[in-house]
């Protein structure tokens, strides 16, 4: 497995740009134990402002809810109803 992976930037019109980003051991090449740390350790930065609050979570939650009722039944289910009841 390589050290690092490369992704290709590229702009309309413009330069394309490598971006080398290093592997981390753990899963998703380091991405899970970082999350984890996100999520249940205290003060860990979020320079990039992507931790959500609980709202966010439950409509999650909920949208997963309604996947799960849509893919059993075959029919659209809107999530607002669940909000209500």
């Amino acid at each position: 497995m390589p050290a690092e992976d490369e992704i290709l930037l590229m702009r309309n019109f413009g330069a394309v740009e490598r971006i080398r980003v290093a592997q981390a051991t753990g899963g998703h090449f380091g991405g899970d134990p970082a999350l984890q740390r996100m999520l249940f350790a205290a003060n860990v930065p979020d320079p990039l402002n992507q931790r959500a609050g609980a709202r966010a979570g439950a409509l999650s939650v909920l949208c997963g809810v309604a996947a799960t009722m849509s893919a059993n039944s075959g029919k659209p289910v809107a999530v607002k109803p669940l909000l209500e009841g």
